[in-house]
């Protein structure tokens, strides 16, 4: 399943070295048994309590204005890399998804992966 998720506004030049920090951060945000890693299209949460060998969730950024879309990502690499991602004040739609066997998003990981988003310069953007 695909669902919208929050809309970012970069307030910086995203490098990917910041999707590494992001990964970090909800890594340490929701604790024990979670792990994050880049991926060509966003970020794959590859570790979480209660997770059977073919489930996937992932935080997908599809839009054409990134540059998320590495076809191999090399970990070693994104980490010191300066390379950017999307500008500064770039608009950016999230999308959540699931495989059929996976729990949905719960809004408590929505909200704390809008919190690590935020502390790396993603705010959720809100028309409020």
């Amino acid at each position: 399943m695909l669902i919208d998720g929050p809309v970012f506004i970069s307030s910086k030049n995203l490098q990917k070295r910041d999707m590494m920090v992001i990964c970090d951060y909800l890594q340490n945000e929701l604790r024990k048994g979670y792990k994050f890693i880049p991926d060509k299209e966003g970020i794959v949460m590859s570790d979480w309590l209660g997770k059977q060998d073919k489930m996937v969730k992932k935080i997908k950024f599809l839009n054409q204005n990134t540059s998320f879309h590495d076809d191999v990502i090399d970990l070693n690499l994104w980490n010191e890399s300066f390379d950017v991602l999307c500008q500064k004040e770039t608009k950016i739609q999230s999308y959540l998804y699931t495989s059929d066997d996976a729990p949905e998003w719960t809004q408590d990981e929505i909200t704390k992966l809008e919190k690590c988003f935020h502390k790396i310069g993603l705010i959720k953007f809100s028309l409020e």
